[in-house]
């Protein structure tokens, strides 16, 4: 095979404690792979193309993680809860350039960053799905609680006390 090119997200990706889908859809949102709602109509899925988390904006990666009312309310808590200082991000590379910025290094940190970050993405999806597929919805906050639960008891021994010392 030929060299591949290297990704500036790839510090996400290693050292990250998270489950293996929090970390398989954290890769899959890097590379633009997300079925969101824009891709499936692109595709000639017949969806409806709102998002389903504000219902009010067309679905898409960047809004889903980046502009939509319901995950900025989850992305506020959760660097509240990690001790970061609050950040609104404009554009998806904004949301990037954060997210490499807190995510390099062998610092407990930044491993616990990768970690958050993971399990936050797979939990903003996971509620999306619920929504569509199960008609179900659940209050943000009670999210950003489930995120904070898992990693608080899966985190490993090194990062624990660490995650542990975050104030909810």
């Amino acid at each position: 095979m030929p060299p591949l090119p290297r990704v500036p997200w790839k510090a996400i990706m290693y050292k990250n404690a998270a489950r293996p889908k929090a970390r398989f859809t954290t890769w899959l949102l890097m590379l633009g792979r997300m079925t969101t709602s824009d891709r499936l109509v692109k595709w000639g899925v017949q969806v409806d193309p709102e998002c389903g988390l504000c219902h009010q904006h067309a679905e898409s990666k960047e809004h889903l993680y980046v502009h939509c009312e319901y995950t900025r309310n989850i992305w506020s808590k959760m660097e509240h809860w990690m001790g970061l200082l609050p950040c609104t991000f404009a554009t998806w590379e904004q949301h990037i350039t954060w997210m490499i910025a807190n995510s390099k290094g062998n610092s407990q940190r930044a491993e616990a960053f990768r970690m958050i970050y993971s399990e936050t993405v797979y939990g903003i999806w996971m509620e999306r799905n619920g929504r569509i597929f199960e008609k179900r919805s659940r209050e943000w906050n009670i999210v950003v609680k489930e995120i904070a639960y898992v990693t608080c008891v899966r985190a490993p021994t090194r990062i624990s006390p660490l995650v542990l010392s975050f104030k909810f």
